[in-house]
């Protein structure tokens, strides 16, 4: 039975294929009509055959085609497919389609897959919430293309490029404020108390005027570390240790960059820490005073009290 898929398929480059099966099977006819019939009748179908053709013929271009470069390329004036010559002219063999699932199959352990999907995460190829850890879905595979898509534009393996991204992250810095923007009257109302705190007084217009300068470095410093934190790499490359010294040779792995919180100095914090140094004195002579009032109260209470007793 002719379908209609075979009369409408019109070709060349079916027609070329209907003619190959004609003459391998010997067909012959009055028409295309009878040898298509005459397929048929030795169980063949054409379009069958002429489908599956092409899915090898897709596939066959999809590992000649390099992920994130193009299928041909210009070449001494001549086109050239890009996988055979890459392959036949440089050290680098580039990704195709699969090799996602070639790198994905080859972690053995979950720690290690969720360690990996960590690594994508934090390198900008997987978003966060868009996939289960130790569960290798489309979302982890489609992050992993987009590594390999990098990787050959970069010329190099998989594994030095997420190392680069994760050790060396870019930062448009033209986004990044260069100034803190300050509400000086809520830096000076942080001035007056944290004065009326410690000395036990207000201060003279000098002192405000100094005081307030201060303040407001210290908070243009705390931007400045601030910054410098949040762009330094999550990561850096392992270095190989001898003795528990290091060596200053690395190995092609990488660790997590440990960054201390406290290397961003709080502005408030520093700032007391600055009225107590500059108004010492004067806030010791506060401190003694007090002192000497409480014991003077003690000793008043306990005199009324003896008094009491004796009547």
């Amino acid at each position: 039975m002719v379908t209609e898929n075979d009369i409408e398929i019109a070709s060349e480059e079916y027609q070329e294929f209907l003619n190959s099966l004609f003459q391998t099977y010997a067909i012959e006819g009055e028409n295309q009509e009878e040898k298509i019939l005459a397929l048929q009748a030795q169980g063949v179908s054409p379009t069958t055959l002429f489908n599956l053709a092409l899915g090898k013929k897709e596939k066959e271009e999809n590992l000649l085609t390099p992920l994130g470069l193009p299928k041909e390329m210009m070449v001494n004036g001549q086109v050239v497919n890009t996988y055979k010559w890459l392959l036949a002219n440089t050290d680098f063999v580039p990704y195709v389609a699969g090799d996602s699932r070639n790198i994905i199959d080859n972690i053995k352990t979950e720690k290690r897959l969720k360690t990996f999907q960590q690594e994508l995460q934090d390198a900008g190829y997987l978003k966060q919430g868009s996939y289960s850890k130790g569960i290798v879905g489309e979302s982890t595979l489609d992050a992993v293309d987009r590594l390999l898509r990098d990787s050959n534009n970069a010329g190099q393996t998989w594994n030095s490029m997420i190392v680069d991204v994760l050790t060396n992250p870019q930062y448009d810095i033209s986004d990044f404020p260069t100034e803190p923007e300050l509400d000086y009257n809520e830096l000076g109302n942080t001035v007056v108390a944290s004065a009326q705190r410690q000395i036990g007084r207000d201060l003279t217009t000098n002192e405000y005027e100094l005081l307030l300068g201060v303040l407001a470095g210290f908070k243009k410093e705390e931007l400045d570390d601030t910054v410098k934190q949040l762009t330094e790499p999550a990561y850096k490359k392992a270095e190989i240790m001898f003795e528990g010294r290091p060596t200053g040779v690395f190995e092609g792995e990488i660790e997590k960059n440990v960054i201390s919180g406290s290397t961003i100095r709080n502005a408030e914090t520093r700032f007391n820490d600055y009225i107590k140094k500059q108004f010492k004195p004067e806030m010791d002579l506060n401190q003694r005073r007090e002192q000497t009032r409480n014991v003077a109260n003690v000793i008043k209470s306990s005199v009324a009290g003896l008094r009491s007793i004796g009547g």
